[in-house]
């Protein structure tokens, strides 16, 4: 009687247990669960809410945020301007979108100001932060070019730049359609041609406003052409003149 009893016990164990498995199968046959992995799908609900996920050193943590707000800026500055002129409540949802698409949160309002031409995101994912700005906008050929940079820091010391920048020129039909990247560097340059032509070209010795949106005292590593602007600190200035034209 005994060993019939153990024997229904382990019969009623292992029918309990294929019936959770085959729960998990009916789950993981549905959209959500085929594009994302368990982790990814814990990320994109947690949102821009600090989680600790076990398993992962504090380096994989932060390469895994690093991914993440990679990810959105790139969104931001090649979809992200468009949605936004193209529909301008577009930006009031603008952190549910970054949140359900990339995981990762918008720490300050986004800005997008018509009288300079600036546009101006900061993002945050765990201790890292990535700031975007639009330093210039141009028009050549028919076309739009804008000047973007990046500014990310990250509290860590794990990474060998805790500080570091990215620089980057789009090309856009008009103000309304996507941007495409078509040069970026994690060093500066103040200009961009296309042949001998100049087409977009910032003014970085004269215009303090552009200086201190460059911060280049702060990662002068991003700077080793231009080593002579790392040495001056710049005061948080506005604007001193309107974005596309002319600096």
């Amino acid at each position: 009687m005994l060993n019939m009893a153990i024997r229904w016990f382990f019969a009623v164990f292992l029918l309990l247990l294929l019936g959770c498995n085959n729960g998990n199968t009916v789950n993981e046959g549905t959209t959500m669960e085929k594009r994302y992995t368990e982790v990814e799908k814990t990320e994109r609900a947690a949102k821009s809410v600090l989680i600790d996920i076990k398993g992962y050193t504090e380096a994989e943590k932060i390469a895994r945020a690093i991914k993440r707000l990679e990810g959105a800026s790139r969104w931001i500055i090649e979809n992200g301007i468009m949605e936004i002129l193209t529909n301008s409540s577009y930006i009031d949802k603008f952190d549910s979108v970054i949140g359900d698409e990339f995981a990762t949160g918008i720490s300050t309002p986004p800005t997008l100001k018509d009288e300079y031409k600036m546009a101006f995101f900061n993002l945050s994912d765990h201790a890292t932060n990535y700031t975007i700005n639009l330093l210039k906008r141009s028009q050549f050929n028919g076309s739009i070019y804008e000047y973007w940079m990046i500014f990310k820091s990250s509290n860590t010391s794990v990474l060998k730049h805790p500080k570091n920048g990215q620089f980057l020129i789009t090309r856009s039909d008009n103000m309304k359609s996507r941007r495409e990247i078509i040069k970026e560097s994690g060093q500066f340059f103040h200009q961009y041609k296309e042949g001998d032509a100049v087409v977009i070209s910032l003014d970085y010795e004269n215009n303090m406003f552009i200086r201190y949106k460059l911060a280049a005292w702060e990662i002068p590593h991003c700077y080793e052409n231009y080593m002579h602007i790392t040495q001056q600190k710049i005061r948080p200035i506005a604007p001193i003149a309107p974005v596309g034209k002319g600096n």
